[in-house]
């Protein structure tokens, strides 16, 4: 390195060129030739005179070509000048400084060639890059220039900014174009870069635009244009001439260019760390609308779905979001991902890296694991990605209860699977194949299999744990290994304590592989507090002892908690009570939450419960609950006890209860009214006080009790206690059956106890059988069909107790002997036999009970003789299930519910037949089957049936219960869909014109009061009939989705609407036809009696849409609460359940009627004989006149709806169902016909509106025509035009004022 000093910047000043010294200082000249220090001398004088001039600085830039002899001293110049520390004093007499050197441009010279580069942060001018060319080795245009430009042209320093743009051709893309050094690429980047600086060469700063790439989609040409920031309308105006330019070569899109937006468009994906094999979810979002959405690999390879890559696009109407979902990651996949969203003038762009690591696992195929407690590494999982990402499990073949646990390997970069056997875990020699898995949350997984021998078992009848005494609160686990030497199959297991017995095998599991038994109790009670110990007769051996105590602690369940929810007011203390049915040995804390703090305080107890009162001062809205702590120091917590803070001025309901604000709902014991009761109930503030809120869950005392000692049964005695429990409880149940049948809490607790009472026991003598129907009997009575309706799961519990029932007749032992009959109940029966390979089964069951009912079973001698020895065949029959299980809104359980269950399984090629009388003879399409316990629903799987008059008859290929569902059969027919769907169509359309006539002639055909409320009628009966049809139209639409996706809550909504839409507009076309009939009853009636415009209108609006309004939402606030509004999945009113459709019959039907009365006084009064007329011409006129009445107003009135009678009558028949369904979709076409065009007013007027015909306006004037003018009009579909006293079809006269006395026009 040389030395170098300050001689050398003299140097650079005395070497400078481009900016000639004598315009940068006049009076200075200087040559190339200068000396260093000569020139220094002269420059300290110039700048000295520049320094004379008072508070003036200067500051000069210079541009200096120095030109080296050796390329070397370039790096050492460039090198002394980054050392440099700035600013420089030239010279200490002069204030003369050098505020920064900076080297820009380079050139060399090799041969004939030269070169000249720019340092970093410089380019060439937009005119000298454009003017020679670039470098090949330059990694940027207009930084290198393969010439040396004239003297003064140097690098300037780079203020351009980038602008990425793209240019669409629509031209089809070629992969070759990926290559950018491709000759095809070649070509049209040398053609569109031209163009670019032919149009872009005007604008500020242009240095040059540059193609960066070839994307598909068309061609898509991605560049970018280097220049000065410009504004938008510059730049388009570039655009335009780019377009301009390259049309004359290629076809370009419309538009064609996009600017390119970066940084406003967001990319995540998930998850974080990719494996290979992970499901990979890219979330591409911009906050703006737009559809066209791409995806790009590395940049050019476009991605669309497959089954590997999956896209879902999303746009709302201000932002776009795309997800790319990228199944079975590989490491092919790795690399870069773009999302790009178009519109018509940009293109937002985000792009992101991604990485994918690979899984490991290493490990032996085979190991050998001696039991001796010591750690064996089966697997090892590594990874070159994150390791916390990676879970490894292991599982073997056959299952060993060993201790086994994944560990992180140390340091944290991979996981090792280790297993740990003791002596009395292992059998030598056993051999266990594991399964290792190391995964992901995302799908990614490697496995390996290990085949793990274990060595040296215990040799001795060894009772584990073996040492101490095992100390354990109820209801917590008993858990005891006996490990036996050999293999042995008699190995029991004995208790003493309250009783000597043998333990249950239920609560023991044989594991011959290991040779050991394994005693299991899940949930101790105190009963088995005593001592355990195995045996064996075949060893000759008894292991040790070993001693457990069992402590009790109540159950949380059985904590009752006051208060529950309540309220107080600030500065009144709160009494808060935990009781139990002995809360002796106990201690008990009470635990406050108040915010984010606890605040604990002793209980005292008081008799059975623990209390404290409490006042908190500061507490605002807070929680407690009990703490209750036994001997052994395990714990229970209580529910919470909910208490809220209320100003004083909010209180408007005051104890009892409690106190509380409007809407506040308060939960107290069910205690605190009835000592007879346990459970809560709640209270709502209402304007009147507290309102009790139905249902609670109150239970009956006497019930809790049983449900509190069920648990006894699981003990050691419990085969003992099993017959007094069952008869306590069906006493119970029997004695209280009214208050049971009346509450569903009850309900739901016999099921529970029922429930318990099945698990606990093994075998079912016939007494306790008795016992256990006689309860079932009363909770499936037909006074507990409310009590079922109003149980929030009742499905799932009518599933429990028909399950209880199945499994507990299976345990039946038949011992008088081969048959039983328990027929004495009113509701359920049962009968079986000990089956018999050379005879049938049968049995028929008979009730007084759900009309008369009655059933018979059939299993054929050919079945039973499959059965092995001495298998118990019981069928249990159930009069009222039928209406507790589970009906569909047209399909019902339609005879008895008869399960057959077998004490063995059920053979190979099984038939039974069973026969049911119909309990509702109506219904004619028949289904057989069976209660699904595993879907909570009828299933017909397996079975077959044939129905006749009053019987059905079943054959089915399992056992189950059984019963039938039935419905009325649906009349299917491709003509009444065409003629409902082309009838509405038609109806539509032309209530469509009639709107519009209506509209174009409302002026001239509403002069008079009459003819604008007929018209007013017309109108909204038009409206109302055309919104019915189109939400008609969409009901049935979202039926048809209901059908394939009954569970989508969206669905159902819509369809809830539809129905409560097409309901209302239904109701509001009969009562307008039913103010039409009475403005037509009350101007024939009543003459001379006259009302106001604005009153008849009032009338008309509240009756036209108030009174429908008002039973469409009386009939959904009624009956949607109960999920009854629906017809099944059809969207209309049910029929079945709520009854929801008589809110539309009754009223139509009604109107039907009244309008039905109104036709024959019409009729009645057009046939009065008139003054003078012959007979025979009479006659002849008041048919005719009959005839056009019931023409007009059948339509018109909805009387067309009174042929559903008739399809009430004959459901069955086609061609009724025809003329109905034609009739009334085709009634917007009447009311076209009849209401507008074959009106001859409303023809005139029509015609005259249109200037079609002069002469038509002469027939609407008006003339006052007495009972004796012979010039009565004669179309045909005037019906009033009768001789005679009634002469009311003429118009009155177009005044504003209308007297009693005037004649009037009814139906114009």
């Amino acid at each position: 390195m040389r030395i170098m000093d300050r001689r050398w910047i003299y140097f650079i000043f005395a070497l400078f060129s481009s900016v000639p010294l004598s315009s940068a200082l006049p009076s200075l000249k200087i040559s190339s030739a200068l000396s260093p220090m000569g020139f220094s001398s002269q420059l300290g004088s110039v700048l000295s005179r520049r320094k004379r001039v008072a508070g003036i600085v200067s500051q000069y830039t210079f541009d200096i070509e120095i030109s080296f002899p050796n390329a070397s001293l370039l790096d050492d110049l460039k090198q002394y000048v980054k050392s440099l520390s700035y600013p420089i004093a030239l010279d200490t007499s002069i204030a003369t400084k050098v505020l920064a050197i900076n080297v820009t441009t380079v050139c060399s010279r090799s041969g004939s060639n030269s070169q000249c580069s720019c340092e970093n942060g410089y380019t060439w001018s937009g005119n000298v890059c454009r003017n020679y060319t670039s470098c090949m080795a330059s990694s940027s245009r207009c930084t290198c220039i393969n010439e040396t430009p004239p003297t003064g042209t140097y690098c300037q320093r780079n203020t351009a900014k980038k602008i990425k743009m793209s240019l669409r051709i629509m031209e089809e893309f070629s992969d070759v174009l990926k290559d950018l050094s491709s000759p095809m690429s070649k070509n049209y980047t040398s053609r569109i870069e031209s163009a670019f600086d032919d149009s872009y060469g005007s604008l500020p700063g242009y240095l040059y635009a540059v193609v960066t790439g070839f994307r598909p989609g068309s061609i898509v040409v991605e560049y970018t244009i280097n220049a000065d920031a410009v504004n938008s309308s510059v730049l388009q105006a570039a655009n335009a001439k780019v377009e301009a330019n390259l049309s004359k070569s290629y076809p370009l899109a419309t538009p064609a260019i996009q600017n390119v937006i970066e940084g406003q468009s967001n990319l995540s994906v998930l998850p974080v760390n990719i494996f290979v094999g992970d499901k990979v979810s890219l979330l591409c979002t911009v906050n703006s609308a737009t559809t066209n959405v791409m995806w790009y690999f590395n940049g050019t390879q476009k991605i669309t779905s497959t089954a590997q890559f999956q896209i879902t696009n999303i746009t709302t109407s201000s932002t776009s979001e795309s997800n790319l979902v990228i199944n079975g990651m590989a490491t092919n996949n790795a690399g870069n991902y773009k999302c790009i969203f178009e519109n018509s003038s940009d293109v937002y762009s985000v792009d992101t890296n991604i990485t994918v690591a690979s899984i490991t696992m290493t490990g032996p195929d085979s190991v050998q694991v001696t039991c001796n407690n010591t750690d064996y590494n089966l697997v090892t999982c590594s990874t070159d990605g994150n390791i916390n990402s990676l879970s490894l499990t292991c599982s073997s073949e056959p299952n060993k209860g060993v201790f086994n646990r994944s560990k992180l390997c140390s340091p944290a970069t991979c996981w090792n699977y280790m297993v740990q056997a003791n002596q009395y875990q292992c059998t030598d020699g056993m051999t266990v194949t594991y399964t290792c898995t190391c995964f992901t949350s995302h799908e990614a997984k490697v496995s390996k299999a290990i085949r793990v021998t274990y060595l040296k078992p215990v040799s001795q009848l060894t009772l584990i744990p073996a040492e101490g005494f095992l100390n354990i609160s109820e209801g917590q686990s008993i858990w005891l290994v006996c490990q036996s030497s050999k293999a042995v199959s008699d190995i029991i297991w004995n208790f003493s304590g309250t009783i000597n017995t043998t333990v249950q095998n239920t609560f023991i599991s044989y594991y011959a592989l290991n040779f050991t038994s394994v005693l299991f109790i899940p949930s101790a009670v105190t009963s088995w507090q005593g001592t355990f110990h195995c045996s064996s007769k075949s060893l000759a051996a008894q292991s040790t002892q070993k001693s457990v105590t069992v402590v009790r602690l109540i159950p949380s369940s059985q904590i009752d908690i006051s208060p529950v929810e309540t309220f107080y007011e600030r500065g009144t203390a709160t009494n808060f009570s935990c009781c139990g049915s002995d809360m002796s040995n106990y201690t008990a804390t009470l635990q406050l939450s108040v915010g984010a703090t606890k605040r604990t305080t002793a209980m005292k107890l008081n008799g059975t419960c623990f209390s404290q009162t409490y006042n908190c001062a500061d507490c605002g809205n807070y929680t407690g609950f009990c703490t209750i702590k036994n001997s052994l120091n395990d714990t229970v917590i209580s529910r919470p006890m909910k208490v809220t803070l209320r100003k004083q001025e909010l209180i408007k309901c005051q104890d009892p209860p409690g106190i509380g604000a409007l809407g506040d709902i308060i939960t107290v014991p069910c205690s605190a009214d009835n000592i007879n009761l346990t459970g809560n109930k709640s209270y709502s503030c209402t304007l009147t006080g507290w309102e009790l809120k139905l249902p609670n869950n109150c239970v009956l005392q006497s019930l809790n009790r049983l449900a509190i000692d069920v648990v006894n049964l699981t003990g050691p005695a419990g085969t003992e206690l099993l017959p007094s429990y069952v008869a306590n409880l069906s006493t119970t149940v029997t004695t209280e059956k009214e208050n049971i049948t009346s509450q569903p809490s009850n309900i739901i607790t016999v099921v529970n106890i029922l429930q318990q009472v099945e698990k606990s026991t093994t075998t079912v003598p016939q007494a306790v059988m008795q016992n256990f129907l006689e309860t079932v009997n009363v909770v499936v009575d037909d006074a507990s069909k409310k009590a079922w309706q109003e149980m929030n799961d009742s499905t799932e519990r009518s599933t429990q107790l028909l399950e209880s029932v199945e499994k507990f007749a299976r345990k039946l032992q038949i011992d008088n002997g081969d048959n039983i009959s328990i027929t004495n109940n009113s509701n359920v029966q049962l009968a079986g036999i000990v089956s018999n390979p050379f005879r049938n089964y049968a049995e028929t069951f008979s009730f007084t009970q759900g009309n008369n009912l009655s059933g018979s079973v059939l299993i054929p001698q050919t079945s039973v003789s499959q059965m092995r020895a001495n298998t118990s065949i019981i069928t249990v029959a159930y009069a009222t299930l039928k209406d507790i299980l589970q009906n569909t809104s047209t399909e019902f359980v339609n005879g008895l519910v008869m399960t057959t269950v077998l004490s063995t399984s059920v053979p190979t090629n099984f038939k039974i037949l069973m026969n049911f009388k119909k309990s509702n003879q109506t219904l004619d399409d028949l289904k057989c089957v069976f209660w699904n316990l595993k879907t909570n629903n009828w299933d017909n799987t397996g079975c077959r049936g044939l129905n006749d008059d009053s019987n059905a008859s079943c054959e089915c290929d399992h056992l189950t219960s059984f019963s039938i569902l039935m419905s009325y059969k649906p009349v299917i027919n491709l003509i009444l869909d065409y003629i409902t769907y082309i009838g509405l169509a038609i109806s539509i359309i032309s209530l469509l014109i009639c709107i519009t006539i209506e509209g174009l002639i409302w002026k001239s055909v509403t002069k008079n009061k009459t003819s604008y409320m007929r018209h007013v009628c017309l109108m909204n009966i038009a409206v109302s009939l055309l919104l019915a049809d189109i939400w008609f139209i969409i009901g049935a639409a979202i039926t048809t989705l209901l059908k394939s996706e009954a569970t989508n809550v969206a669905n159902t909504n819509a369809c809830v609407a539809a129905i409560f839409f097409t309901h209302f507009f239904y109701l509001s076309l009969f009562f307008w036809m039913l103010t039409m009939g009475l403005i037509l009853f009350y101007r024939l009636v009543y003459v001379l009696h006259d009302m106001s415009k604005s009153r008849m209108m009032t009338i008309a609006f509240t009756m036209g849409y108030g009174c429908p309004l008002l039973i469409a939402i009386i009939t959904i606030a009624v009956t949607q609460s109960s999920k009854t509004y629906m017809n099944g999945n059809a969207c209309w009113l049910n029929y079945s359940d709520s009854k929801a459709f008589v809110a539309f019959v009754l009223p139509a039907l009604t109107i039907v009627l009244v309008n039905f009365i109104i036709l024959a006084v019409v009729i009645v009064k057009l046939l009065r004989p008139s003054v003078g007329d012959k007979p025979k011409k009479e006659d002849k006129s008041t048919l005719i006149h009959i005839g056009k009445s019931i023409a007009i107003l059948t339509p018109l009135l909805g009387l067309t709806w009174g042929f559903g009678i008739a399809t009430i009558i004959a459901p069955e028949e086609i061609w009724v169902l025809g003329i109905f369904s034609a009739l009334n979709s085709l009634q917007g076409l009447f009311i076209l016909l009849f209401g507008c065009l074959l009106d001859k007013k409303v023809r005139d007027s029509l015609l005259s509106r249109f200037s079609l015909s002069r002469w038509s306006s002469q027939q609407t004037k008006t003339s006052h025509v007495t009972s004796s003018d012979n010039q009565i009009p004669k179309g045909i579909f005037n019906i009033f035009a009768k001789k005679g006293a009634y002469n009311i079809s003429s118009a009155q006269r177009s005044s504003s004022s209308e007297t009693p006395s005037n004649s009037y026009s009814l139906l114009t």
